[in-house]
């Protein structure tokens, strides 16, 4: 069974365990994020919503990753994971913009050297955090790193979307594993980090990739 979200399973106002809908942060072909509050509190939290179908994990993914990586900074932390009707719900700490999103902002879509090697050195942690709790991301880019929301989490980059994450056993490196990954390895998140530093130091997002990862390699 295919199910495609066509209008918000929630609405303003509405509650979902101890938390308050207050507004739509984004939507997907599958989800709606919100922006909440919970138990009336002053403090703002993201809610995503999922149908709760078997076909439907990426939530449960994301709730399984994150659970993992608690330890980690670079990470939103959850606050509640349950279910209202017909839907899968995860709340976490509300992130601010992305990398790209900051980017977008600039004429050209550059930064200096020093603000991108600020975000390397914890883009690197973060997925380093991810790493060393087994799983490998497999979709690092500009738009999946954030920047924090409040004045506790100023400085610090997030690390967001884990649907396509999957977990990597790091001790075997055997050509079956890589075909349960999709040839995927734990490289491909490095390089996705160095792609995003040579975009935004020349400001051209156009790069070619091909011959970026080739002079790696050499």
């Amino acid at each position: 069974m295919t199910w495609k979200l066509k209008t918000s399973p929630m609405e303003i106002g509405d509650t979902i365990g101890n938390l308050l809908i207050e507004n739509i942060i984004a939507t997907g072909s599958n989800c709606y994020i919100y922006c909440g509050k919970q138990n009336n509190g002053p403090v703002a939290i993201a809610i995503k919503t999922e149908i709760n179908d078997s076909h439907r994990t990426a939530l449960s993914r994301e709730a399984i990753v994150l659970e993992a990586v608690k330890s980690s900074n670079h990470f939103a932390k959850i606050i509640e994971i349950g279910q209202h009707g017909d839907y899968k719900y995860l709340a976490t700490d509300i992130l601010g913009p992305s990398i790209s999103d900051l980017a977008d902002r600039l004429n050209p879509p550059k930064f200096s050297l020093l603000t991108l090697l600020k975000f390397a050195y914890q883009a690197f942690e973060a997925i380093q955090s991810l790493h060393l709790s087994g799983f490998i991301h497999r979709a690092v880019e500009s738009k999946n790193f954030l920047i924090g929301y409040s004045k506790k989490q100023v400085g610090t980059i997030y690390l967001i979307d884990f649907s396509t994450c999957r977990k990597f056993n790091f001790n075997d490196t055997s050509r079956e594993q890589l075909k349960t990954v999709h040839q995927m390895t734990p490289e491909d998140d490095l390089l996705g980090i160095m792609y995003i530093i040579s975009e935004y130091y020349t400001g051209n997002t156009a790069l070619d990739y091909e011959g970026i990862t080739v002079c790696i390699a050499q």
